[in-house]
């Protein structure tokens, strides 16, 4: 029978060996905590920068060509209704088609910083 002083060793020695591997269980996730929480900051900036590149490139556009419901155009006088029709139609068409180019455009923009941010990824962030 083992003595009471090998016992006693052999708890303390299991106490301490417990204690190292909770330790370090905490202590990896809290690290991983940390590295998530950079990751989730640096997608933040990623998508606050895209907004902000598309609201700035929206404000633009609005400068060259005012967002409004109603287009007016100067046709001369002997055009037809339904040629002025088409035209205002056409003008309104390549309108939105330059604004959801300019939306494609900026979630593209995320798209791409985000995958660059991406752990492994194999270039640099931007």
């Amino acid at each position: 029978m083992p003595s009471l002083a090998t016992v006693v060793s052999a708890i303390i020695g299991g106490c301490v060996l417990i204690t190292l591997l909770l330790s370090y269980a905490i202590w990896s996730i809290c690290r991983d905590q940390a590295k998530i929480q950079r990751q989730r900051r640096s997608r933040q900036r990623v998508d606050r920068y895209a907004l902000q590149l598309l609201e700035r490139n929206q404000r633009r556009a609005r400068r060259t060509w005012p967002l409004s419901d109603e287009i007016r155009v100067a046709f001369p006088p002997g055009f037809s209704k339904d040629a002025l029709t088409l035209s205002s139609q056409d003008l309104a068409d390549v309108h939105i088609s330059e604004e959801l180019e300019m939306a494609e455009l900026a979630e593209k923009v995320t798209r791409e910083s985000r995958s660059g941010r991406e752990p492994g990824a194999g270039s640099p962030p931007l």
